[in-house]
């Protein structure tokens, strides 16, 4: 499992700051498209909205191997919206 943070802001209750939401994700499928280059298709939760040109911040709770720059990428969305 990822989670995926969701770049759709939010205002908080009471407040003008928006906030960000964490959703969790399922890895579907993924393909190697090239040399250290791979497609992930993830499950997109049920109330998951956004509008084009949106990304995602997608974190692996547990990666198998440590990176030096953290456990999070951010990733364009090539999904039309629903």
């Amino acid at each position: 499992m990822v989670t995926a943070r969701i770049p759709r802001a939010e205002a908080g209750q009471g407040s003008r700051t928006p906030r960000r939401r964490f959703q969790p994700s399922r890895l579907i499928a993924r393909k190697l498209v090239a040399e250290r280059t791979i497609a992930c298709e993830l499950g997109r939760p049920p109330d998951f909205a956004f509008a084009a040109g949106q990304y995602v911040d997608v974190t692996l709770p547990d990666p198998a191997l440590r990176d030096p720059a953290g456990p999070t990428r951010s990733f364009s969305i090539a999904s039309p919206p629903p």
